[in-house]
């Protein structure tokens, strides 16, 4: 997980100061490494009871995070082409980093609550 907030730092770097090389590979770094992030925590997660609230709670904001994707590739590829674009993209890359944390702060509340299940 550190990795990809690490990623996600740089490729917002990059985005703000138009090295656009960087970042797109970095954004694609992101991506793979959010992806990773998931399938690791799905697994880790399969050893805990977690209580159900709290993982629905999670989930909704884990899962609008992953929704918020599409929204943000195409107003960045909009930007490309229209310069005049960039305060949506910015809204939308705000949108999708706000869901994120709230994201990762509702794993930690959830995870506080788990109870390891007994083998």
């Amino acid at each position: 997980m550190a990795i990809t907030v690490v990623l996600l730092g740089l490729t917002v770097w990059a985005g703000r100061r138009a090295r656009r090389r960087l970042h797109y590979a970095s954004a694609v770094f992101t991506l793979l490494a959010l992806t990773g992030a998931i399938v690791q925590a799905e697994l880790y997660g399969r050893a805990y009871e977690i209580p159900t609230l709290r993982l629905r709670v999670h989930l909704g904001f884990a899962f609008a995070a992953l929704a918020s994707i599409p929204w943000v590739v195409l107003t960045g590829l909009r930007l490309r082409v229209q310069p005049n674009a960039r305060p949506h993209h910015r809204r939308a890359v705000g949108t999708f980093i706000a869901l994120i944390v709230v994201a990762i702060v509702t794993a930690i509340w959830m995870l506080i609550a788990a109870v390891p299940i007994a083998d």
